[in-house]
């Protein structure tokens, strides 16, 4: 096995464990679930593609954009909605 092969390896398993243990944060669920219908797109988008918690400003940032562009979100509503979606995120890192 190459060290390539054995790195991407590690990675996979390290996102999907990230993935596992970010939908697994009973805090960060609670949160979410009282979170308006916007602020939880951004919030279940977020989590779905971060690569990990230091990404995670960057990563809101990019699926809120997304968001907008795709008619899913008023530009009027991205900044809040992405800043409650942003509050149960950092849950995710007090665990």
């Amino acid at each position: 096995m190459t060290f390539r092969a054995i790195a991407v390896g590690l990675i996979a398993a390290w996102s999907v464990a990230i993935h596992a243990d970010a939908a697994t944060n009973p805090a960060a669920d609670q949160c979410a679930m009282g979170l308006p219908a916007d602020s939880r797109m951004i919030y279940d988008a977020s989590v779905r593609n971060m690569k990990s918690l230091d990404t995670l400003r960057d990563t809101v940032v990019a699926e809120t954009r997304s968001l907008v562009m795709s008619g899913k979100i008023s530009e009027a509503d991205a900044r809040p909605a992405a800043e409650k979606a942003g509050t149960c995120l950092r849950l995710l890192a007090s665990r």
